[in-house]
């Protein structure tokens, strides 16, 4: 079965960013660890200014709790961190498949008024969309917006430029748009 250009688009994503992502987990579990060890040894150093002396059976039990108790956080931790990104994942998928949606719908919509429309490009697209009044000026500027958004994403960016919060709101309005160019004149 052949895959479409949004599956493509998808896991070309997953990829790129798998790659950063688990540096960045690598770093903050080393930070997390190194946290973890530097408490276990201050209050290390503070039983041994205690006038009690601990057996070293006693000694390996507190060690063995202290390193059980410190896995479970930082494993409850990653979940938690884990779950927010996938989160994040799926605003940028959802507008990346509505992205592609608007391409297929435009070039659909266009294809009897315009000469090899698959080849032009989307902002092409954009102004083809708009010189045959299937959009406003609000829906193309929009649309140019989501178009840069697309290429952040896509193409790679800084990722405070691309953030999931933006990236959600432009989702339905390119629902709304494919809808409106959906429909005959």
């Amino acid at each position: 079965m052949e895959r479409n250009d949004s599956e493509e688009v998808v896991e070309y994503l997953r990829d790129r960013r798998r790659r950063p992502e688990s540096f960045d987990l690598v770093l903050r579990t080393y930070s997390a660890f190194g946290l973890l060890i530097a408490g276990f040894a201050l209050v290390y150093f503070a039983l041994t200014l205690l006038p009690y002396d601990l057996s070293s059976n006693q000694q390996l039990a507190l060690i063995i709790t202290g390193v059980g108790v410190t896995l479970s956080l930082l494993s409850r931790g990653l979940l938690m961190v884990r779950k927010d990104r996938e989160k994040e994942n799926e605003k940028f998928v959802f507008f990346l498949d509505s992205w592609a949606r608007f391409e297929a719908t435009s070039r659909d919509a266009l294809r009897a008024n315009v000469e090899r429309i698959n080849s032009h490009p989307p902002e092409r697209l954009i102004e083809e969309l708009y010189d045959r009044s299937k959009i406003n000026s609000s829906d193309r500027s929009t649309l140019k917006e989501a178009l840069e958004m697309r290429n952040l994403i896509v193409h790679g960016g800084p990722r405070r430029l691309r953030s999931p919060e933006l990236v959600g709101q432009f989702t339905p309005i390119l629902t709304d748009i494919i809808k409106k160019i959906s429909q005959p004149v």
